[in-house]
């Protein structure tokens, strides 16, 4: 479980909106004026006063709007992505937002006890040879993102996390002219939990890969996973969303780094299509040279 700061703390004023469509939360300058909810598009908004700890730290934006846009145009490129994806109306989706996310530092310790049956005696007459095994483990993580906002997918988001915390900057209003912030609408047992379970399973690979046996069955399980330094911190994503046949499609990038990733589907028409010019193109190609050599 995190320490929560009870401390009394300085707000910065925002606006914040509701959209009961897709229940979606944000925050923005009152300088930031729009009409459409930045995950949904729908125009039935709620809107009121609402406030931020100034007490949170930052990574501002380092990548452009441009940057956005040009590294989006690459991506759909391709003659087999739909058309859909390639229309300029598309970057009118495209918005800067700030997710909540906790970084904190997790350390693992304690044993781990597998039965383990012997490689070599597989086929024996006599059967498996099974072993008790007792793996000690000791385990440090540093800077492990735990997202807070469920409206970012969590596959998605781990593709484009690698992001730099030497340099946080401290919280400003003016970061909100043109951006927003997702509210957080995981709870913070559940963040809790999720890291945990994350941490277990990325340590448990290692600590298995170790045991040099073909069974490796855990028996018990005393490891013990601790959080420390964990801290709130707002960093920054370009999302923009496509519908595409009763489907929403989610192009997202790193605004620190500049990483980012879409899963585009494939037009079935645009396939076939390439496939009959390419033999086309491959039958004349091959018909000229048999025919001028």
């Amino acid at each position: 479980m995190f320490d929560e700061n009870e401390d009394i703390v300085e707000k910065i004023n925002l606006i914040k909106y509701h959209c009961p469509n897709c229940s979606g939360i944000f925050f923005t300058n009152e300088k930031n004026i729009f009409n459409n909810c930045i995950l949904c598009n729908s125009t039935d908004l709620e809107k009121e006063d609402s406030s931020l700890d100034n007490n949170i730290k930052i990574i501002p934006f380092n990548k452009e709007y441009k940057d956005a846009v040009r590294d989006y145009n690459k991506k759909v490129r391709n003659l087999l992505v739909p058309i859909e994806f390639k229309k300029k109306s598309n970057f009118s989706t495209l918005q800067k937002v700030y997710i909540p996310v906790f970084i904190t530092n997790v350390s693992m310790n304690g044993k781990v006890e597998f039965i383990g049956a012997d490689n070599n005696s597989k086929n024996s007459a006599i059967g498996n040879t099974k072993y008790d095994i007792v793996q000690s483990v000791n385990f440090n993580y540093n800077d492990v993102i735990l997202k807070t906002n469920s409206k970012v997918d969590d596959d998605t988001f781990n593709i484009i996390n690698d992001y730099d915390f030497s340099n946080l900057m401290d919280i400003n209003i003016d970061y909100f002219d043109d951006s927003f912030y997702l509210n957080e609408d995981i709870s913070i047992d559940d963040v809790s939990t999720s890291g945990r379970d994350t941490i277990i399973k990325h340590a448990m690979k290692h600590i298995r890969s170790k045991v040099n046996h073909s069974m490796k069955k855990v028996r018990n399980d005393s490891t013990i996973v601790r959080f420390d330094n964990t801290r709130k911190v707002l960093i920054p994503l370009y999302i923009l969303k496509v519908r595409y046949k009763d489907n929403d499609y989610s192009y997202i990038m790193n605004g620190q780094t500049g990483k980012s990733y879409i899963n585009l589907p494939i037009n079935t028409m645009n396939i076939i299509i390439v496939s009959i010019v390419s033999f086309i193109l491959v039958f004349l190609i091959s018909f000229l040279i048999s025919y001028f050599f």
